[in-house]
């Protein structure tokens, strides 16, 4: 399994990893249940509304839905938070 990977979002980097003995994910380096966190340290550093990046953040889920609905790979992380905060 990999475990570091780095999405690009509005021409920034930030991480994701996956630490595989605790079983956390880990994305811009917060604890990804700590969603508010990592919603305000993407608008921080990409000077949206942390709003914004919450509402770009619960369409991920929807979007893997919809892929497999209509049986095609859906969208990465990065392009569909770079598609909803432009």
């Amino acid at each position: 399994m990999k475990t570091k990977a780095t999405i690009n979002v509005l021409g920034k980097e930030f991480s994701i990893h996956f630490d595989p003995i605790t079983k956390t994910r880990y994305i811009a380096g917060i604890p990804s249940e700590n969603i508010d966190e990592i919603c305000d340290h993407f608008a921080e550093k990409l000077n949206v509304p942390s709003r914004k990046v919450m509402q770009a953040f619960s369409k991920v889920g929807f979007e893997a839905l919809k892929a497999e609905r209509e049986n095609r790979t859906p969208r990465s992380l990065g392009e569909i938070l770079t598609d909803e905060l432009k």
